[in-house]
């Protein structure tokens, strides 16, 4: 193949990639009624955590899976939220992933593990938990509950 036609083939090449790619995220939607003090707990072997308040008594979450290769197990019981990233046969760090937004009441308490992170977590009002093995955690505006960090 000459110069000419490999040089014009790249970016389609490109093009296809990046098609390939962003076709393979999903992106999911949850929606949960919870009563004031909610318990609302995340595990994401691969990927950031971000919680915000929600001016309602309902916890949205906006998941974007990068693969088929994750899938997440919800569970609830009455105020209690759980949330899991379920990796399935041949997952790694970046078929793995997964991008968690979170909204809760401002009253909630939240635990969320990442082993790589980032965590962030802002304007709550209950306790927070934060655990990662090498998750950036940037905690900003909480008031009147616990912080934990654990590493």
């Amino acid at each position: 193949m000459d110069r000419g036609k490999w040089a014009a083939t790249i970016p389609v090449t490109m093009v296809l990639v990046a098609v390939t790619v962003a076709s393979a995220q999903t992106k999911q939607e949850l929606h949960f009624k919870v009563h004031h003090k909610a318990s609302i707990s995340v595990v994401n072997q691969y990927g950031p955590i971000s919680v915000k308040p929600s001016a309602n008594k309902e916890v949205t979450v906006t998941a974007i899976l990068h693969s088929d290769k994750v899938e997440i197990d919800q569970h609830q019981s009455g105020n209690r939220i759980n949330l899991v990233s379920h990796l399935l046969p041949g997952a790694d760090a970046d078929s793995g992933r997964v991008d968690y937004e979170l909204l809760v009441p401002a009253s909630a308490n939240v635990t969320l593990h990442s082993a790589t992170g980032p965590l962030h977590a802002e304007k709550l009002h209950g306790d927070v938990i934060l655990e990662g093995n090498t998750a950036n955690v940037d905690v900003r505006d909480l008031n009147s509950g616990h912080i934990h960090v654990k590493r």
